[in-house]
This record gives structure tokens, sequence and C-alpha cells, in this order.
């Protein structure tokens, strides 16, 4: 099976579908005004691989109108820069916090066991 995918004018993938491996998948994602995320739709079909999900966006914070709120479960906080600070899954109830460094912007999950480099640390002004 090939892979097709489908751009919308702006150059941003809004379609894709296809077999990787033994699994096939189909994804399909909108955007809103200012080309933030929407919607993510994944279908897979294979019990081996990644699974499926359907995320809905939300930017609910007016002093950061691009940064989202929530995406599907998690649920984000940011510093007056931006960063990330705290992420909640409301499923889980896991949680990360993050954590400025010289060498950047960290989430951790509360349990130690695994750390991201989010963004630059923005410079405080």
């Amino acid at each position: 099976m090939p892979v097709i995918v489908t751009y919308n004018e702006l150059n941003r993938l809004i379609h894709a579908m296809g077999k990787a491996k033994s699994a096939t998948y189909d994804m399909a994602m909108t955007f809103g005004r200012m080309s933030e995320p929407l919607t993510k739709i994944q279908k897979v079909d294979s019990t081996a691989t990644a699974k499926s999900y359907n995320f809905t966006y939300k930017y609910e914070d007016d002093s950061h109108p691009t940064a989202p709120t929530q995406i599907g479960h998690d649920h984000y906080t940011y510093d007056a820069n931006g960063n990330p600070i705290l992420v909640i899954n409301d499923s889980t109830n896991a949680t990360c916090t993050g954590t400025r460094t010289t060498a950047g912007w960290y989430l951790r999950t509360t349990a130690r066991r695994a750390a991201i480099l989010i963004t630059p640390v923005a410079s405080a002004s």
C-alpha cells in the first residue's frame, strides 16, 4: 500500500494514510486561523504498534493564545514567558513539572523516570 499524503494551501499536513511494517494507519488534522492545531485523529489497524487516538486541542489562556491549554487528556500550564511548567493528564492523573536549567526548559515526570527538552529558556525581560 503506498503512502498517500495531503497538504492544505499553507503546506500543512492534513491527511496521511498508508502502511508501516504490519500496521495500516489513517491520520487527519485540522487547523485554526492562526495555524494552531485543532484536532488530530489517528486510526491504526494493528495490535503490535501505536494505538489509535482522537485529540482535541484547546486554547483557553489569553496570555498565550497560540499555546494549547489542553491536548486530549493533557492539560498545560505556562509561565509568563510561555514555558510549560505543569502538565496533568486527567485520565491517568500523571503529572509533569517544568524545570529551568542552563541547557533549556525540561518537563519531568513526578516519578523522575523521563525528561524531555521542550523549548529553550525564554530570556527574562
